[in-house]
This record gives C-alpha cells, structure tokens and sequence, in this order.
C-alpha cells in the first residue's frame, strides 16, 4: 500500500494560506528535530494540531471601536529572524494552548496531513 505524497513547495504554501475567517489553517505536521550548535537531535515531533505563527487578519478592525482605540506600541525591537534564508517556520501546537512556539526546519519536515513530504 502506497501513502499519498505532496511536495514541500505545496506544503509551504498550504502552511501560508489563510482560510476564508482571516486565520492560519490548523494542520498535521510529522517533522524531525536538530539543533546545529551542540549537533543534536534526529528525534520525531507529532503535532496532530498545529498552527503556524504568522499576521492573521483582524475581524474587528473595521469596527467603530477598533477605529476609536490607538494601536499598542511595541516595547522591544525584535530581530528579523530570516526563515526564508535559515529554511525556517514557527509553528504552535494547538494542543497545548500554553505550549510555546517551535521553530522547525523545513527540510526535515517528513509528513504534512499525513501525507509524506517529497522535495
């Protein structure tokens, strides 16, 4: 029996694609870890609920309220962190709704909504 394969362009652009509410799509994701500084890793994170982290529209911005409010300054300067360079994504289990963001490589994505990542 042959699993069903996508390629990781049509993954990124699925990851990337805000469904019809403004909201990054919730998603399965099979990936292995590897840290490159201390050269450690190899083992498989299962995120059956997933979401990557990205600008979601507001659904109440066009409201008299969110017209009559200023928007919050940000207190710190945060730095860009390249993921089209470095090949990586932030992604959020939605499990665990106080679980930190993971960043993950895209290289060593393995499955996608249970279908096997090819390059």
């Amino acid at each position: 029996m042959s699993q069903e394969t996508i390629y990781l362009k049509d993954v990124l652009k699925q990851m990337a694609t805000l469904d019809s509410k403004g909201k990054a799509p919730v998603f399965s994701i099979a990936v292995r870890t590897y840290n490159q500084f201390s050269k450690t890793g190899g083992r498989m994170l299962r995120l059956e609920k997933a979401k990557m982290l990205m600008a979601e529209e507001n659904p109440h911005a066009n409201t008299v309220q969110a017209l009559r409010t200023k928007p919050k300054k940000r207190s710190k300067i945060k730095k860009d962190p390249q993921h089209w360079k470095n090949y990586t994504r932030n992604i959020r289990d939605m499990s665990n709704p106080h679980a930190h963001p993971i960043k993950i490589k895209i290289r060593y994505i393995i499955e996608f909504n249970n279908k096997k990542v090819i390059y």
